[in-house]
């Protein structure tokens, strides 16, 4: 009887104990800059978007930065400037060499960002090709809902 009461004691505590709630303390952290970038040896893959932070409890989404200055500058101090567009990208109008470094470089409300050199590397080579044959099936149904393959 008493190893009954221990064990109907015990969930009763363990039930008890999971009333309490809790909810985080999130600290505001909007207006960020947040730096989202592809630098390739592909001109039409070369991407910067830039856009900021918002608050955990914010329902409007990130703002584009429209208002900045992008430039990507190699290790002789060569500048290639990007040009922006209305949804906060910038892209590049020339490839950047292969075994060049390079880092790039962000104005934006009188501060400056820099990242750290990178040299790109050279293109992979292509040294297997594999084929596959697949057989594609297509099917259509008539006007009375009867599918038949084509």
């Amino acid at each position: 009887m008493l190893k009954r009461l221990i064990y109907f004691l015990f969930l009763l505590m363990l039930f008890a104990a999971c009333e309490e709630y809790y909810t985080p303390k999130i600290d505001d952290v909007s207006g960020h800059l947040v730096v989202d970038a592809l630098i390739t040896n592909d001109l039409s893959k070369n991407y910067v978007h830039l856009s900021t932070t918002q608050g955990f409890y914010d329902e409007q989404a990130p703002s584009s930065i429209l208002d900045a200055t992008v430039e990507l500058v190699d290790k002789n101090g060569v500048i290639l400037e990007g040009t922006g567009n209305i949804t906060g990208s910038f892209i590049f109008k020339t490839v950047p060499e292969i075994g060049n470094s390079y880092k790039l470089r962000i104005y934006y409300q009188s501060f400056a960002y820099e990242s750290e050199m990178v040299t790109m590397p050279p293109l992979p080579e292509i040294l297997n090709t594999f084929l596959v044959e697949k057989i594609k099936k297509e099917y259509f149904s008539d006007i009375y809902g009867v599918v038949t393959p084509t």
